[in-house]
């Protein structure tokens, strides 16, 4: 009975969510999409300041709208990676201490 409370109290909340979704995949390609938006958005500003030191003028980082829009898009996805790398480890701890538990409900540890 107490190993029933016991999951029941765990996989209410967080540890039901944590257990909806594959959050591994999806921390997974958000760290693809942080990746390369990161080395798109430093290709872009090291090549319109070539551009522009060349024309003997100033670049900004914010100058056009898709760098605005690939720095947003590059935060966002930053934010999803670490989320979903939260929600995964907690799935993960949480199934480690379900296997660790026994029949009888109590832990390697107590007996």
């Amino acid at each position: 009975m107490a190993d029933n409370v016991g999951k029941a109290a765990r996989r209410s909340g967080i540890y039901r969510l944590a257990g909806a979704a594959p959050f591994g995949i999806i921390a997974g390609a958000c760290a693809i999409v942080v990746f390369f938006a990161t080395v798109g958005l430093i290709v872009a500003h090291l090549v319109l300041n070539g551009i522009a030191s060349a024309t003997e003028s100033t670049s900004s980082f914010f100058e056009n709208w898709w760098q605005v829009l690939l720095f947003i898009a590059d935060v966002l996805f930053f934010l999803g990676l670490a989320f979903s790398l939260t929600m995964f480890v907690i799935r993960v701890t949480a199934n480690r201490r379900d296997a660790e538990t026994t029949e009888d409900g109590r832990s390697e540890d107590e007996k």
